[in-house]
């Protein structure tokens, strides 16, 4: 275990999203396949995804074993604190999730694509927009934002 600054964690070039579970305590993932945990915000481990063969771009972690990653080529990873489960939702690069205690979910990405978890289930979401989706908040409206300005509620 090494202290480094957050923007050295991982050997790629992109500095990708960051996410706290508790005070100081969270996952970042780095666009080179590679995800981080820390438990001080000052030392990171790296966790994996091992022969993940897709850019990671979203992270959203509730505690160390209820951490969600996206990424390119439509997967998803859910890691339970031992191991991360793929999950495959089509062709489309995922660029940010948010999934509830609950197990209910959002994620979006290219082309104006919007998943949603129910019931263990992804299901993609019919959207007004084309643009690329970048960023998704649940809540009341879910909002999700994207290239050009696109903005979409539910």
């Amino acid at each position: 275990r090494a202290t480094v600054a957050a923007t050295a964690t991982g050997s790629g070039s992109n500095s990708d999203p960051a996410v706290l579970s508790g005070t100081r305590q969270g996952h970042i993932v780095y666009g080179n396949r590679s995800v981080f945990v820390t438990d001080d915000g000052s030392t990171y481990d790296k966790i994996g995804i091992a022969d993940a063969n897709e850019n990671l771009y979203g992270v959203d972690s509730d505690a160390d074993d209820d951490v969600w990653i996206c990424g390119g080529g439509g997967r998803i990873f859910q890691y339970d604190g031992t191991e991360f489960v793929p999950v495959d939702v089509g062709d489309t690069t995922l660029r940010d999730i948010e999934v509830g205690s609950g197990g209910g979910g959002l994620t979006v990405g290219g082309g104006g694509a919007v998943f949603e978890r129910t019931d263990a289930v992804w299901t993609q979401l019919s959207t007004p927009t084309g643009k690329n989706l970048k960023a998704v908040a649940r809540g009341s409206p879910d909002v999700a934002v994207g290239a050009s300005g696109a903005l979409i509620e539910r």
